[in-house]
């Protein structure tokens, strides 16, 4: 047999070897990236949420409680379930899970933005801005924390200060209705009642603070008569 010959050969006895390893070898364990599966638990919560899907949403709830089994160490799993835990109530329950997720990874946004909400409703505004001033520092170009910054200085009656985290936020692109709303309330603490009305209507009719912005519009009109 040639040097071809024994070459061909021997390749052929080492594919049917190969092929005789694999076929009575044990299946391989597929494990799905965990970043995957939660996105799938999410999507499936918005489309039972907006009803395109019939569903039970704690069925979603223990899915992802089950995740966080599972993956003790995924960030965004931890927040998922921190959300939950904030609609549900359970403020001891979220601030775990939230504190958690920020330990895995300080640099998750949205973490932060509901950790300085939860202690904001709690009044603990050292501890907001404590979290919030943290995340600046490592994001300063998201809109969302200078928004939330505003929202704590309104808190702290520091009504300049508000002013000024606005002012930022429309810079890095904060959505124009959500501007107007809280530029009206700052306003009107300010007791700069006319600014205030103008801000209000010009919160647009398809927004979310549109019905909010037109009680207090209405409210300040009856004050001036």
């Amino acid at each position: 047999m040639n040097r071809r010959s024994l070459s061909l050969a021997a390749f052929a006895l080492l594919a049917a070897t190969s092929c005789q390893v694999f076929r009575t070898g044990p299946e391989p364990v597929v494990v799905e990236d965990p970043t995957v599966q939660l996105e799938r638990e999410l999507d499936r919560f918005e489309r039972i949420l907006s009803g395109e899907e019939e569903g039970d949403l704690r069925e979603v709830e223990a899915a992802l409680r089950q995740l966080s089994f599972e993956y003790p160490r995924h960030a965004r799993i931890a927040y998922a379930n921190a959300t939950f835990a904030y609609t549900s109530g359970d403020v001891a329950a979220t601030q775990q899970l939230l504190s958690q997720a920020l330990r895995l990874d300080p640099t998750l946004v949205d973490a932060t933005l509901l950790r300085a909400r939860v202690a904001m409703e709690e009044g603990n505004l050292p501890l907001a801005r404590q979290v919030l001033e943290t995340q600046v520092v490592l994001s300063p170009d998201r809109a969302e924390l200078h928004e939330s910054l505003g929202a704590l200085a309104y808190l702290e009656s520091d009504y300049e200060g508000a002013e000024r985290a606005l002012e930022t936020a429309e810079r890095l692109g904060a959505p124009a209705a959500r501007l107007a709303f809280n530029r009206g309330l700052v306003a009107e603490a300010m007791e700069r009642y006319e600014e205030a009305i103008a801000f209000y209507d010009a919160v647009p009719s398809e927004s979310s603070e549109h019905a909010r912005a037109v009680s207090r519009r209405r409210a300040l009109a009856a004050r001036s008569r």
